[in-house]
């Protein structure tokens, strides 16, 4: 998924969906973001003079998440999909 810039993230993706819980990461250029959600994790690299932020979060029912500016839930989930809502915090 394609953010806003204004945001400092580039895209958040989906790394799993598995009973329930969801498994994401994001990317970023430089800069930290506050990350919180359960198994959270962030890193930095910096090759050339080029810094990038990565990082990943796990959603489930009941329990929400953010990374920076974005508070992240799961409206609904199956063994399938999930529902994902982004909004400002």
């Amino acid at each position: 998924m394609r953010l806003d810039r204004k945001t400092g993230l580039d895209a958040i993706t989906i790394a799993s969906l598995d009973q329930g819980v969801l498994r994401l990461r994001f990317e970023a250029g430089a800069g930290a973001f506050h990350v919180e959600g359960m198994n959270t994790g962030v890193s930095q690299s910096c090759v050339n003079g080029r810094c990038r932020t990565e990082g990943g979060l796990t959603l489930a029912m009941g329990r929400p998440g953010r990374i920076g500016d974005i508070l992240l839930r799961l409206a609904s989930v199956a063994p399938d999909h999930a529902v994902l809502v982004l909004s400002p915090a």
